[in-house]
């Protein structure tokens, strides 16, 4: 059985992801990206990531300011903020469908349903 505790963080990762969203919508506005474009923005945010991690846990850390968990979750949030910016520009333009499975899962609410409680 999952436990409360990743279940509230799975709410929290995912509030911070749409905080983040929308943090992006006030500054930038809605943003119409190349397809390189995006790739290019999300590597960036990706390296950054990287180097808050490097600098957390290897022992020849350079800039040690750039490190610690603080900046390796706002790191983690901004990969998946981008991430799912360009999810949204593809669900804009080629019109897909949510697989059943995952519409199904939505709908139903995901929180404590995994297989670990024997759905699948």
């Amino acid at each position: 059985m999952e436990s409360t505790r990743k279940n509230i963080n799975r709410v929290r990762a995912l509030t911070m992801i749409a905080q983040r969203r929308y943090e992006q919508l006030e500054k930038w506005g809605e943003q119409d990206h190349t397809w390189s474009e995006w790739a290019t923005i999300l590597g960036e945010e990706y390296g950054e990531l990287c180097e808050a991690i490097n600098e957390t846990v290897l022992n020849n850390a350079t800039k040690p300011e750039l490190g610690g968990s603080e900046n390796m979750v706002n790191e983690v949030v901004d990969v998946a903020a981008v991430a799912l910016q360009i999810l949204e520009c593809l669900l804009d333009e080629c019109d897909v469908r949510m697989p059943d499975k995952l519409e199904n899962a939505v709908l139903k609410g995901f929180i404590g349903k995994g297989k670990k409680n024997g759905n699948k």
